[in-house]
């Protein structure tokens, strides 16, 4: 393509109006850097879009603690010890937040394997191993932070207060 584009700008070189060759990919990336800092704009929208995520586990957490009091007042009463109960409220967090990273993996795999076809290659048509590694650590992480509350909450329930809890 870089001798073809060559010729043809060797061809009107001295033309009233100047003529610069270039392929699609590199008018469609000349076109999209007109917009703006591409790299922040996608950061700020993905930075935005962990919290928001954030948010929600963690509420949808919360409240699942919140209408177990009962069955955690009777793994207490059965001897259950904090760091198991804990770890359950942990794992149940880990186990939600597993299940829709995977899940919108697979989706992100699907959606540019397509939209690299369509593109005609301006868009990559798979995933890097680096950004897969990235959504399950950003999976971990939310895991981690929204079920903080509801283990933390754990800690300050008593038995008495969780069974008279309605």
């Amino acid at each position: 393509a870089g001798a073809i584009s060559g010729a043809i700008d060797r061809l009107f070189a001295n033309a009233s109006v100047p003529v610069r060759t270039q392929t699609e990919k590199d008018f469609a990336q000349a076109q999209l850097s007109q917009i703006g800092d591409m790299e922040f704009f996608v950061d700020a929208v993905t930075g935005a879009s962990f919290f928001t995520l954030l948010l929600l586990s963690g509420s949808s957490l919360t409240q699942a603690f919140r209408e177990r009091h009962r069955e955690l007042a009777i793994l207490k009463t059965l001897g259950s010890s904090y760091s198991r109960v804990a770890c359950i409220l942990l794992c149940e967090a880990l186990i939600l937040c597993g299940m829709a990273a995977i899940l919108g993996l697979i989706l992100a795999f699907a959606s540019l394997s397509v939209l690299g076809h369509v593109s005609g290659g301006l868009l990559p048509a798979r995933i890097s191993l680096q950004v897969l590694l990235a959504g399950l650590a950003l999976a971990f992480m939310t895991a981690i932070l929204s079920g903080a509350v509801p283990v933390f909450l754990s800690r300050r329930l008593t038995i008495a207060d969780a069974l008279a809890f309605r």
